[in-house]
């Protein structure tokens, strides 16, 4: 039995498109940067396993809007690390 590993792994940027005057705190900060790593394990012909690891880089934002819910001047601060797990079985056709 061989069991097949694929090494994964990626970088993500992106900006939030919307100035920080128009939204609240009351949804997540975008964050800009992630970076992740991850297995892909074959374990036969019907099974396999992927399991990954997020690193979501520390973002803050001081919003303006003054009709959010907790004022002009709100704080937000986020930064998480993310564990992914997935298996999958492939059924037959017949």
């Amino acid at each position: 039995m061989v069991v097949l590993v694929t090494l994964l792994s990626g970088i993500n940027y992106g900006r939030n498109p919307v100035p920080n005057r128009y939204v609240t705190p009351t949804l997540a900060v975008i964050s800009e940067w992630h970076v992740s790593l991850g297995l892909d394990i074959e374990l036969d012909a019907s099974n396999s396993v992927v399991v990954g690891l997020e690193y979501q880089a520390p973002t803050s934002a001081r919003y303006s809007n003054i009709e959010a819910p907790y004022g002009s001047g709100a704080k937000e601060y986020n930064e998480a690390i993310f564990l992914h797990f997935t298996y999958s079985r492939q059924l037959s056709r017949h």
